[in-house]
């Protein structure tokens, strides 16, 4: 789920909703507008979430990844996400975040 949070946003930065990450971020748009050090980072990161996705050789009953190396892939694609934000043309309403009251608790 932190690669797709990731490949969302180039998608959404490239305008190409239909490709994979690895092939959006090979799209000129992106590499324009992210420039080459957070090109280079999330090219790195997508190789692991590729085979988060497609790796199936480990043995049956164990994991591809440890806890601990879920845990910094999670921590990498926050950081990741936070430089992709001001290129993907957000419109999040910020107001959802700073009501007191939540919508349940009117009910």
């Amino acid at each position: 789920m932190s690669g797709l949070h990731i490949e969302t946003l180039v998608k959404r930065i490239g305008r190409v909703g239909w490709l994979p990450l690895g092939a959006a971020l090979r799209v000129p748009v992106v590499s324009r507008r992210i420039g080459p050090l957070l090109y280079g980072q999330i090219d790195r990161f997508a190789a692991v979430y590729s085979a988060s996705k497609h790796e199936v050789t480990h043995l049956a009953g164990t994991h591809l990844f440890s806890l601990e190396e879920a845990l910094s892939a999670y921590v990498v694609s926050r950081r990741l996400g936070e430089q992709l934000y001001p290129h993907a043309s957000l419109a999040t309403d910020m107001t959802l975040f700073t009501d007191s009251a939540s919508p349940h608790e009117a009910q």
